[in-house]
């Protein structure tokens, strides 16, 4: 229990400086709407990352050895997370919360129209990993359809977080950050569950989409999911 609430205290600590700071340094947090946006985003954040942690620490326990990490003797991972986590992640929500800045003090700088339903698909959108191959390969419920719904969940996230904001900008900048990123860290968890499933794995791989659901005709050839603790 007492790991629990240290995971949920630093995730919260965290968010404060993804969320909050950039809310504050962009206009003041309790400048009109923006206490009620980064307090929606906030609690939205916290709950999506929390559940998921306290969800795997219950169920599977302690996280996988850094032995076991198949991110630990490729460097060019590890620097491709670094940059991912503490480059490309606070520059897009940054990014957005000084564009919702921006289009406050500019009424024309977003319509009316955009202005309003930009928020709501945003929050519509919003409802460390170590790569270890899992005990068994997964192929049912979302994943019957879908590779990774993980890292589409966290791309729906983050875009969903800047659309709230009114920002498509910032948006398409993390969008295309997570592509990057997640389509990088695919191709290592594609070798270990190739390495631990063999034709199996091919075979699901070949039937379902990476990111989003596979379209009929449509030849895809990546990676499924590894385990993520």
């Amino acid at each position: 229990m007492f790991r629990a609430v240290r995971q949920v205290l630093l995730l919260a600590v965290a968010l404060a400086g993804l969320i909050l700071l950039p809310a504050h340094l962009s206009g003041g947090l309790l400048a009109g709407q923006r206490a009620l946006r980064a307090a929606a985003s906030f609690s939205i954040y916290l709950l999506f990352f929390a559940s998921g942690t306290l969800r795997r620490m219950f169920r599977h326990g302690r996280l996988a050895s850094r032995q076991q990490d198949a991110q630990r003797g490729s460097g060019g991972s590890r620097a491709a997370l670094l940059l991912f986590a503490a480059v490309a992640v606070p520059a897009g929500h940054y990014g957005a919360w000084w564009y919702s800045s921006l289009a406050a003090s500019s009424p024309g700088a977003l319509s009316g129209t955009a202005q309003l339903l930009l928020p709501a698909l945003g929050y519509a959108l919003m409802d460390f990993n170590r790569l270890v191959a899992p005990d068994r390969l997964v192929t049912c419920g979302c994943y019957a359809h879908i590779q990774h719904p993980l890292y589409t969940s966290y791309m729906m996230l983050f875009v969903g977080h800047c659309l709230s904001l009114g920002s498509p900008m910032a948006a398409g900048f993390l969008w295309a950050a997570c592509l990057a990123y997640y389509r990088s860290r695919t191709r290592i968890e594609e070798r270990l569950l190739e390495q631990s499933f063999g034709e199996q794995y091919r075979q699901y791989r070949s039937s379902t989409g990476r990111f989003v659901p596979q379209l009929a005709g449509w030849r895809r050839g990546s990676p499924s999911q590894a385990k993520l603790e």
